[in-house]
């Protein structure tokens, strides 16, 4: 298995992420600088779809044993301009961005159910825009 060092959040969206915050790996926490003191963290991406640039908030806990990361401002507006859900098994991944946009892009994908040979399966769309699959 290959592991892309640069991605900083890849996962399928569940019910809590697309109706309250996306829960964020700990991992990811690698790429994020907090300042000192501080439980939260301002940072711009950029879709890598629709070039849109947005602004979202990360928090983690203060105190505890996991710092429990989740994105909260500017989370729910994504999921509504991009129509995510988890019913659907939506993909969301954020990647560290080197072409200097914005330190990080973001990109939602849909699961597209298909059939090969007679057979149901599952497969990412790629390409669309996910408002043209609701």
């Amino acid at each position: 298995m290959v592991v892309d060092v640069d991605v900083v959040l890849n996962k399928i969206l569940k019910a809590y992420d697309v109706n309250h915050r996306l829960t964020f790996g700990v991992p990811g926490l690698q790429f994020i600088d907090f300042p000192n003191g501080v439980n939260h963290f301002d940072f711009t991406v950029v879709d890598s779809m629709d070039g849109n640039i947005r602004q979202f908030r990360l928090y983690k806990r203060k105190n505890g044993r996991r710092p429990k990361p989740v994105i909260s401002r500017g989370w729910m507006d994504y999921v509504h301009a991009k129509s995510l859900s988890y019913r659907m098994g939506d993909r969301i991944t954020i990647r560290v961005n080197h072409d200097g946009i914005a330190p990080f892009n973001i990109r939602a994908q849909r699961t597209d159910i298909m059939k090969v040979f007679g057979k149901a399966g599952r497969g990412w769309a790629e390409g669309a825009e996910l408002n043209d699959w609701a």
